[in-house]
C-alpha cells in the first residue's frame, strides 16, 4: 500500500436493520442524486457515513452529486465516491449556480440541512424528487417527507 492509498478515507458502516421510510420507486433517477451538504466543515464531516450510504443507492451509471458551500469544496473533492461537486459562493444559490444544479439532472435531490433556505434552493433549481426532514415551513418543497424534528 503506498502512501497516497492510506490517507482515503474508507467508511466501515455497520448494518442498518431499519427499512427506508421514503418509497423511492418513483423516483425517475435521470443522472443520479445531488446531496445538499451542511454548511460547517465538523457537519459535513459527521455526514460523511450518511453520505456514502445514499451513495450506494445511486442505479450503476448514475453520478453522486454533492452541492456545498465554497468553503468546503476540498473535503468533498477528496472523497473518492463522490463523482461531482457544485459550489455556492452565498447563503442562497444565485442564477448561475441554479443552473448548475439543474444542469446535472438529477432525480432525487436530499437536503442535510434542516433549514427552509436548503430546501428552497433545491426546489427553485429543479432538484427532482426533493427528500428532506418536514417542518420549518419547507413541508411543501419535499417530495420525500422524513418527520420533523421534536423541539
Amino acid at each position: 500500500m503506498n502512501a497516497v492509498e492510506t490517507n482515503v478515507y474508507r467508511p466501515v458502516v455497520g448494518g442498518y436493520s431499519c427499512p427506508c421510510p421514503i418509497n423511492l420507486s418513483p423516483v425517475d433517477w435521470r443522472q443520479g442524486m445531488l446531496i445538499r451538504s451542511a454548511n460547517w466543515l465538523g457537519d459535513a464531516v459527521m455526514t460523511l457515513p450518511g453520505v456514502y450510504r445514499l451513495h450506494n443507492l445511486v442505479p450503476p451509471g448514475g453520478c453522486t452529486t454533492v452541492l456545498a458551500p465554497a468553503k468546503l469544496a476540498d473535503l468533498w473533492h477528496s472523497v473518492p465516491w463522490i463523482d461531482q461537486v457544485i459550489t455556492f459562493a452565498g447563503r442562497r444559490l444565485s442564477a448561475a449556480e441554479r443552473r448548475q444544479v439543474r444542469a446535472a439532472e438529477p432525480g432525487v435531490s436530499v437536503v442535510l440541512p434542516n433549514s427552509f433556505g436548503a430546501a428552497w434552493d433545491l426546489w427553485r433549481s429543479g432538484g427532482g424528487y426533493i427528500v428532506g426532514r418536514a417542518g420549518r415551513g419547507r413541508t411543501w418543497l419535499l417530495r420525500g417527507r422524513l418527520p420533523e424534528w421534536r423541539r
